[in-house]
């Protein structure tokens, strides 16, 4: 893996990217390998920046619903073998960041 970051060029063109896959709405369906990508990158992302900043909201409310982050949730979960329950350990944790 390079080291290498993309310049602020590059980085403004993917989120023009993503602000029109946003508007698209589910009507675009992406490639698994690139929707994987994205959102292990993101998960890694919001995870790194959450520890600077656990006030960050981690998504854009207007775009998703209920079942959404259900699914994500549930899948992402079972991915890194976590039962929910399990949850609990970071429970703590989540009310004295947000506190």
């Amino acid at each position: 893996m390079s080291d290498a970051v993309p310049d602020d060029d590059r980085l403004a063109s993917v989120e023009g990217v993503l602000d029109e896959l946003l508007e698209a709405g589910v009507e675009r369906t992406l490639p698994d390998p690139l929707l994987q990508k994205m959102f292990t990158l993101a998960v890694r992302q919001y995870s790194r920046r959450y520890e600077e900043d656990p006030g960050l909201v981690p998504l854009l409310g207007e775009h998703v619903n209920a079942t959404d982050v259900s699914n994500c949730c549930l899948e992402m979960l079972r991915v890194v073998d976590l039962e929910v329950f399990e949850l609990t350990f970071w429970g703590g944790r989540l009310s004295a960041d947000r506190g």
